[in-house]
């Protein structure tokens, strides 16, 4: 089946944790959440949100990603990295401003956000202020000034200008089901080509502003961060498992730039912060018992596979400076993109987001044993906070500096770090 689930994102979970972390920072991960809840009530907005204060600790070195690897080169893990202390966290309870909506789709620019639930949204500016409404499904952002998703039940594919709150209807072969914009000036809409859930096929088209590509064969599930390449999803004829396979496209054009090869069941994609590599989990069809996490090398096509324990594990992220970390049962590993292991931690809770730029990573519990606590990993520093609710799902702006919060009964929240 089709494991990026139209109606749902990515979620990154480590089963059964600790205290110290990695002191590499991931870059933006995508988190799942439960369907959207009524909009709550709105209050005054401040002029400045207050910050959060934090102990400096010495960053992590950067780390110069090396020479892609062969193709089809199979990774052996090197020893074991025993975890270092972290700094002690500091806690807070302060500085939270409530929001109308359910969730948040920011800005490439970190100027505003989009906060909203079925269906409807309201984008905000960076300290919380209220500005036009802009009900869409599935929001991206085209670019600065303007979010792109799927409109009502009717799958209208709009584009919003959020300084006058008025839209652009793109016409489709067919109703959007999903769209993801690049933030770059494009955006991708996919539908369905037939009824065969969970094996549903689909296409996709790419609009730039002016014009539509044609269709394409394909899911778009994810940019890079630079906007040069679109990796889809393609599904298996009538095989639930395994489910279907990756390709990379590049835009503009829509050239083919990676493809894997069946049968392999692929997970979510996502680009490192160079744009240079992609990483998704995957599986063989000749050893259903066999866990991959797969790092391609998208300028040369040449992938290196890092074998994991755990099926709900394997989830990945990029830190900052294009290595990858791994969350493989109760571990999270850093490996370099050639498959060297850097580090192997574990995490203080079981769910992690991280901002665009790799500058923060916040730590949350999962949704079967919620709380209110969050761990805050920014510059090398731990804090503390307090949400007003049970966590649900966190959203950092691009460059780490703000967090959107969403609670499981009390609302959707902004604070500053």
């Amino acid at each position: 089946m089709i494991r990026l689930a139209v109606a749902t994102a990515l979620v990154f979970v480590v089963v059964g944790c600790a205290s110290p972390v990695s002191t590499e920072s991931p870059s933006q991960v995508l988190i799942q959440t439960t369907p959207p809840t009524a909009p709550q009530n709105s209050l005054a907005f401040p002029s400045a949100l207050p910050a959060v204060s934090a102990a400096a600790t010495t960053p992590p070195a950067t780390l110069t990603a090396p020479s892609p690897p062969a193709p089809s080169a199979r990774n052996t893990p090197g020893p074991t990295v025993h975890p270092t202390a972290s700094p002690s966290p500091i806690a807070s309870t302060s500085g939270w401003l409530r929001l109308n909506g359910d969730g948040a789709a920011w800005a490439p620019d970190g100027q505003h956000f989009l906060a909203s639930w079925n269906g409807a949204g309201i984008v905000y500016d960076s300290t919380g202020s209220a500005g036009h409404h802009a009900p869409l499904h599935w929001p991206s952002w085209f670019d600065a000034s303007h979010v792109a998703g799927v409109g009502d039940a009717s799958g209208s594919a709009l584009v919003y200008d959020i300084d006058t709150g008025s839209p652009t209807s793109v016409t489709l072969p067919a109703r959007a089901a999903y769209s993801v914009a690049n933030g770059h000036g494009a955006v991708a809409f996919s539908w369905p080509i037939d009824d065969a859930w969970p094996d549903t096929h689909y296409d996709y088209a790419v609009w730039d502003g002016s014009s539509l590509t044609k269709p394409h064969a394909g899911f778009a599930q994810a940019w890079s961060p630079d906007g040069s390449s679109l990796a889809l999803f393609h599904q298996f004829d009538g095989v639930r498992e395994p489910s279907g396979w990756v390709s990379v496209v590049a835009w503009a054009g829509l050239g083919d730039r990676f493809s894997d090869a069946p049968p392999f069941a692929a997970g979510d994609v996502a680009f490192d912060p160079s744009s240079r590599y992609a990483v998704y989990d995957t599986d063989t069809a000749q050893d259903p018992d066999s866990y991959l996490t797969r790092v391609v090398d998208v300028q040369t096509g040449s992938v290196v596979d890092i074998d994991r324990h755990d099926a709900f594990g394997g989830f990945a992220y990029w830190t900052s400076n294009s290595n990858v970390a791994v969350i493989d049962h109760s571990s999270l590993e850093v490996y370099r993109p050639d498959g060297t292991r850097l580090s192997r931690t574990t995490a203080p809770f079981d769910v992690v987001a991280g901002s665009a730029d790799g500058s923060t990573q916040v730590f949350w519990r999962d949704g079967d044993n919620p709380s209110d606590e969050l761990v805050v990993i920014r510059g090398g520093a731990q804090t503390k906070l307090y949400a007003p609710g049970d966590v649900q799902a966190v959203f950092p702006s691009p460059d780490g500096s703000r967090l959107v919060v969403s609670t499981v009964a009390d609302g959707t929240y902004l604070r500053a770090l």
